[in-house]
């Protein structure tokens, strides 16, 4: 089974090391996860601070590498992971850069945006140490382009939608009314009532969770007076409306 683990950035560098086709490690990092399939390692991301002074506002986070075997869809799902992540800990923006010959599609998997060339290169005169450290000993050091992929982080959209299923239960000789989160999909649903819900105004309180007392009674109310197995009550952008399910 494929899973997304943590992983120390310690081994996360000495994977990168011996698997990355055309980078070294980075020096360090905040954190670093890892794609296992069951108990073989698949992939790692290490994630930190931009390498360039003037994205490193404290709000900005780099994919520093993300580094695979080649597992179908490891890549996109380490950048995803990422994301999530970045966006957790309260990130506004998480970045990260790929050669140009290189198509992306991980990237684009991940709703990353592509933001035109980042004009980095690799060191012709980078110390020899370092490229032994990376295992590119018999490979000549290229000067590569470099594209960036940014995502901006906003503030999670309010949920406008609020679903409830309302059911009849017996237990022995007595019946009762039972609550749930609905499976989707909902299946046929007949409208019984319906209560508008407007934003309130400035000083106002909102009355959206009073009108939503009111359609669950509503539900209860018209199970008891019908053969119905069970009621939706579902709140939409303007409106709370009860249903018959069934």
């Amino acid at each position: 089974m494929l899973k997304i683990k943590p992983i120390h950035i310690r081994a996360a560098r000495e994977y990168v090391a011996q698997n990355h086709r055309h980078n070294i490690p980075p020096v360090g990092g905040k954190f670093a996860i890892a794609y296992f399939d069951e108990e073989r390692l698949c992939g790692v991301a290490i994630c930190g601070r931009p390498t360039a002074r003037r994205l490193d506002n404290g709000e900005t986070l780099e994919i520093y590498r993300n580094c695979t075997d080649g597992t179908r869809n490891a890549c996109s799902k380490l950048y995803g992971a990422c994301v999530r992540i970045a966006r957790d800990m309260g990130y506004r923006e998480i970045i990260t850069y790929t050669l140009e010959s290189e198509n992306g599609a991980s990237l684009k998997a991940a709703n990353f945006k592509f933001e035109g060339a980042a004009g980095g290169t690799l060191d012709r005169h980078a110390p020899q140490g370092l490229l032994r450290f990376a295992g590119r000993n018999e490979k000549s050091v290229e000067i590569h382009r470099y594209l960036k992929g940014v995502i901006q982080m906003t503030d999670k959209p309010k949920r406008l939608d609020r679903c409830l299923e309302i059911l009849k239960c017996t237990e022995g000789n007595k019946s009762f009314l039972k609550e749930k989160k609905p499976r989707s999909p909902l299946g046929k649903l007949i409208l019984i009532c319906e209560y508008p819900v407007g934003d309130p105004a400035p000083g106002e309180p909102d009355e959206a969770p009073i009108t939503w007392k009111l359609a669950k009674r509503a539900a209860r109310d018209f199970l008891r007076m019908s053969d119905a197995p069970s009621a939706i009550v579902w709140q939409r952008a303007k409106a709370i409306r009860v249903y018959r399910k069934g």
